[in-house]
């Protein structure tokens, strides 16, 4: 089966129906084939959860957002349900200011995470979030928080092909573009039909901003073992 794929660093975002500017008589695109939509982080820096049946709401972080723990802070580990709501299992005080890293040891994250995945989570399942110190008497244990209706999960998105029939379109210099509030919608019914693969972002925290230089890497090995000057010597 084929599949057209799309990318989003957080959230909805416009994509491409088709990379040609010239074509600026259309006004709706039918896809040929689904689009599988990925988005790598959540759409908000700051999740606004509701737990169910209240109207408290608790304020929560994305710890692979980038943002700087503070003294007052907690960091809440957790597990999304199935049905899209986020149950925090424990929490801890941080170390340190700082980075993720330093506040929250990575040893300390993974054998709790450990006890989660021993007890039937799923690894994609898992988060870490982290709470400001105003939200933390808000903080309910094993209750299940609902994300508002305005953000999205990081994850993979199926957009079915009968929903990609007679697509309003929009242009710009490069392309004709499915705009984002159509996206949104595209990612909602995804979700709520069951098209919808979460990925969890804890671990970006940990990993680093550089991605490994794997091309110099394979280009020196190429050279050492093919270049006609290697051979030579």
């Amino acid at each position: 089966m084929k599949f057209s794929h799309k990318v989003s660093r957080a959230g909805p975002t416009q994509i491409a129906a088709i990379w040609d500017a010239t074509l600026m008589h259309l006004n709706a695109w039918t896809f040929d084939f689904p689009v599988c939509f990925s988005s790598s982080e959540y759409s908000k820096k700051n999740l606004v959860m509701l737990p169910s049946g209240d109207s408290t709401r608790l304020n929560l972080t994305p710890i692979s957002s980038g943002a700087e723990v503070r003294a007052e802070d907690l960091l809440a580990l957790g597990v999304w349900s199935d049905d899209g709501k986020f149950t925090i299992r424990e929490t801890f005080s941080p170390a340190q200011e700082g980075d993720v890293k330093g506040a929250l040891p990575f040893r300390t994250v993974w054998e709790a995470a450990n006890r989660l995945s021993q007890n039937g989570s799923h690894s994609n399942s898992i988060e870490i979030f982290i709470v400001r110190k105003q939200y933390r008497s808000r903080i309910t244990m094993n209750t299940p928080y609902e994300l508002d209706q305005q953000s999205f999960r990081p994850g993979f998105y199926l957009f079915d092909q009968t929903q990609l029939i007679d697509v309003a379109v929009i242009h710009n210099n490069r392309a004709v573009l499915v705009p984002q509030a159509t996206v949104g919608d595209l990612m909602r019914n995804a979700e709520s039909d069951n098209r919808f693969t979460p990925m969890s972002t804890w671990f970006s925290a940990y990993a680093g901003i550089d991605p490994p230089d794997l091309y110099s890497t394979q280009h020196a090995q190429y050279d050492r073992l093919f270049s006609i000057y290697s051979m030579q010597a």
